[in-house]
């Protein structure tokens, strides 16, 4: 009976993860995507909210100074000085306004 002689492995039969994927679709590099995209979510969210912070409380001014105008439009009425236009609302712009940059 002959004696099966086993196979010597070399460095041309070591099993490897190149090939399987493409370039852009290594899987630490689309890990490291879906990571940088949470991190600029986050970000801009935090972005947002500042600013919505900002336009709110520009509308109290706007809602202080109107309550303030009305109420010297009526001691100069109180006193019998009229102005004319004087206690006419300027108008305010909408939310979704605030944010359009024209160029």
């Amino acid at each position: 009976m002959k004696k099966q002689v086993a196979r010597l492995r070399g460095v041309a039969d070591i099993r490897t993860m190149s090939g399987r994927f493409g370039k852009s679709r290594m899987p630490h590099e689309l890990l490291l995507r879906l990571a940088s995209l949470e991190l600029e979510r986050a970000r801009r969210n935090q972005e947002r909210t500042s600013a919505l912070e900002r336009i709110r409380v520009i509308e109290e001014r706007f809602a202080e100074i109107d309550a303030e105008k009305e109420s010297i439009c009526q001691l100069l009425q109180e006193a019998g000085i009229s102005l004319s236009g004087a206690g006419e609302k300027t108008p305010t712009r909408a939310i979704s306004e605030a944010f359009c940059i024209r160029y």
